[in-house]
Order: C-alpha cells, then structure tokens, then sequence
C-alpha cells in the first residue's frame, strides 16, 4: 500500500505568521521541533518562491486557513510533515 499524502500534526507557532492577504490557503516552510512532549513550528527565514534555502531547511510545512490572515506566536496550528516517514513515530527516529 502507498501512502502519498504526508501526516499533519498540531503545533504551537514561534512566531508570527502573515498570510499577506491573500485568499488561499497559505503554506509556509517550516522547521517543527518536539520541546517538552509538544511540537513547535518555525518559519525557516523568507518565503518567496524563489528562495530555495528555506525549502531546503524546512522539515513541515504549515497550513494556514484561507479565512486567517495572522497566526500569532503560542497559537496552535496544523503543519504538514515532509520528511516524517509513513508509519514511523516523530520525534523517535
């Protein structure tokens, strides 16, 4: 069996997240780290299409509703995992 879609996960933003007004869903590249048994996601510097550096450091990317226009820090959000192999636990391998 294939898994082709990647587990999201709640997290808790470092920072704060912008959706630059724009009417979609906006994914932002980020770093999740597990602190404490909780899962925290930060942004991995600039995200313009162009800036393949912060695609490179990402390991999760967050989802942002297309009805939020900020996510302030210590708010909890959904991120999708990139490298989070399917059936494998995070923060254990």
């Amino acid at each position: 069996k294939t898994h082709w879609q990647k587990p999201t996960i709640r997290a808790i933003a470092k920072e704060r997240i912008v959706n630059r007004g724009d009417p979609r869903r906006y994914f932002a590249r980020c770093v999740v780290t597990e602190e404490g048994g909780r899962y925290y996601a930060s942004l991995t510097g600039p995200q313009g299409s162009g800036i393949l550096s912060s695609m490179t450091a990402a390991n999760a990317l967050t989802v942002i509703p297309e009805d939020v226009d900020v996510v302030e820090p210590g708010e909890e959000i959904t991120v999708m995992m990139l490298d989070w192999s399917q059936g494998e636990e995070w923060g254990t391998a």
